[in-house]
């Protein structure tokens, strides 16, 4: 069998890097913190996701050509806080995979990455809701909604 190099794989004379979902779960005292992160990342994109879906059928509740015409438009403008959510899943692998970089150095740009990248998805959140209100657009009041 060849040798593994940077924890890749060989198969088929192909050399692969093991996906991301299976740096988050695999087993490891690291676990302990990123199958809770995982899970709490998880949910709030699902969070997101169904807040875009509901929207967007508000807005085809309120004018179905305008929203068939804009779809194109409103879909990926819906998904975009779980979108910043999913790649945040995606490149915390790879940084913690990287060899040049010290572990305080992971942990410090985790830690400061992972409350950035919620409030971006957050703040997008919001100036959607705000920019769908200011059309007139009456939105359902969701959970921990202020305004």
């Amino acid at each position: 069998m060849a040798p593994r190099a940077d924890r890749a794989q060989y198969t088929g004379g192909r050399r692969t890097a093991p996906g991301w979902f299976t740096w988050w779960i695999s087993p490891s005292t690291s676990l302990a913190w990123r199958l809770p992160l995982l899970v709490a990342v998880a949910l709030l994109c699902g969070w997101y996701v169904f807040r875009g879906l509901v929207r967007v059928a508000f807005i085809f509740d309120a004018s179905a050509i305008v929203s068939f015409l804009l779809a194109p438009l409103l879909l990926p403008l819906a998904a975009l806080p779980a979108v910043c959510l999913w790649l945040l899943l995606r490149f915390l692998p790879a940084l913690w995979r990287e060899s040049g970089a010290t572990v305080g150095r992971k942990a410090l740009t985790t830690a400061a990455l992972v409350p950035a990248v919620a409030m971006l998805a957050s703040f997008i959140d919001r100036i959607e809701s705000i920019g769908l209100l200011s059309m007139g657009l009456r939105l359902p009041r969701f959970l921990l909604e202020t305004f």
